[in-house]
């Protein structure tokens, strides 16, 4: 086997990431819809959501979009159902 050869548990690895980078993508993206709607900011989640995304485009070259999809769709699911916010700041 060569070095740039790629072996199936590196696809493997490869997919896994972009799965849970698209999850995690969909995850901020219902987040920073919250911080949206209810007009309150906060830098801390914007920035990494900003990483979130860099890491995205930076590693989503050419990979399975229905995959891509699906995982992007179930961050968003997971947030939707999951989570519960609150618009009181706590860290003033």
């Amino acid at each position: 086997m060569g070095a740039l050869q790629s072996s199936r548990w590196t696809d493997s690895a490869n997919r896994l990431r972009i799965m849970l980078l698209s999850g995690a993508l969909g995850g901020e993206t219902f987040l920073v819809r919250f911080q949206v709607v209810h007009d309150t900011y906060c830098p801390f989640c914007l920035a990494f959501g900003s990483c979130i995304l860099i890491l995205f485009v930076t590693n989503c070259t050419k990979t399975n979009r229905y995959l891509t999809l699906g995982a992007f769709l179930a961050g968003i699911a997971a947030f939707a159902f999951l989570f519960e916010g609150s618009v009181v700041p706590l860290y003033r």
